[in-house]
């Protein structure tokens, strides 16, 4: 498991198993517009990226912030 994933699996309180590219707002139920703002906060704290709000509401699945990142040139 990466450190992302490791992270959606904390804000969102799943098993690491549940977490993988495809999770995200669409398939996750746990994955709330409240938890997603829980979710861009950590991401903020752990990776050190400013994510706007802008962004922040494009990135609706793990592999989205993980290209996110990888874009801002963080290893995810």
């Amino acid at each position: 498991m990466t450190e992302l994933e490791q992270v959606v699996a904390t804000v969102l309180e799943l098993p690491r198993a549940a977490v993988d590219e495809q999770c995200g707002v669409a398939n996750t139920a746990v994955w709330t517009s409240l938890r997603h703002v829980q979710l861009i906060v950590q991401l903020n704290r752990v990776y050190g990226v400013d994510i706007s709000a802008r962004e922040a509401r494009r990135l609706r699945s793990v592999g989205q912030i993980r290209t996110f990142l990888r874009a801002a040139g963080i290893k995810s």
